[in-house]
C-alpha cells in the first residue's frame, strides 16, 4: 500500500481532490477513505468511499502546449480555462505576463476547448458589468479550433492571441 500521499484541493469549485503519490504508469490501485476521513468547512464529513483508480500510460495520453499572448492590463490578468467537451473546468490558470506558454500534460484522448476570460480587474473571476453604471461585461473569448488530442500525440505550436482576437470581436 502507498500511504505517504499528498492530497490538494483542485479547481476553483474546491469539490475535487487531487492526490498526488508514486503511482505506477499502467497499474490499479484501490482508494480507501474511512468513515470521517474528509471534512468540509461546514463540519460535515464523508461516508466511508473505496475506489478502483487505473493510472494510464504515458502512452494513452497526449500532451498540448499553447502560447498566449496576454494583452497589457493595469492589474488585470488572463484566465486561462481548459474545458471537456461537456464545459467542465479541468484546469485553470491565471496568466498576467504579455506572453505565457501553458502545456496541458497528461490529457485523455478526447475533445477540449479552451476558453480565455479578461479579468480587467485582477479579482480572479469573470465580472458580468453592470448596466446602468456603463460597465461592460468582462470579454471571454474561445480559442477558435476545438483540441482533438489524440494517445501518444503531442500538439504544438498553437497560438491564442487574445489581444488579437478582443479587437476582432470589438471588447
Amino acid at each position: 500500500p502507498i500511504r505517504k500521499l499528498k492530497p490538494a484541493i483542485k479547481g476553483t469549485n474546491q469539490k475535487q481532490l487531487l492526490i498526488d503519490g508514486p503511482f505506477k504508469p499502467d497499474s490499479a490501485y484501490r482508494l480507501i477513505v474511512d468513515s470521517g476521513g474528509i471534512t468540509d468547512l461546514y463540519c460535515n464529513s464523508n461516508d466511508s468511499v473505496s475506489r478502483s483508480v487505473k493510472v494510464s500510460s504515458p502512452e494513452e495520453l497526449g500532451l498540448a502546449v499553447i502560447n498566449v499572448e496576454v494583452p497589457p492590463l493595469d492589474r488585470g490578468q488572463v484566465i486561462l480555462n481548459l474545458l471537456d467537451k461537456d464545459g467542465n473546468v479541468l484546469r485553470e490558470d491565471f496568466l498576467n505576463t504579455a506572453d505565457s506558454t501553458v502545456t496541458y500534460k497528461q490529457l485523455k484522448p478526447g475533445k477540449y476547448r479552451i476558453k480565455a476570460i479578461v479579468d480587467r480587474n485582477g479579482n480572479g473571476f469573470w465580472d458580468e458589468g453592470e448596466f446602468f453604471d456603463g460597465l461592460r461585461p468582462e470579454p471571454v473569448l474561445f480559442y477558435p479550433q476545438v483540441l482533438d488530442v489524440k494517445a501518444n500525440w503531442e500538439m504544438r505550436d498553437l497560438t491564442f492571441d487574445v489581444e488579437e482576437m478582443m479587437k476582432a470581436t470589438g471588447q
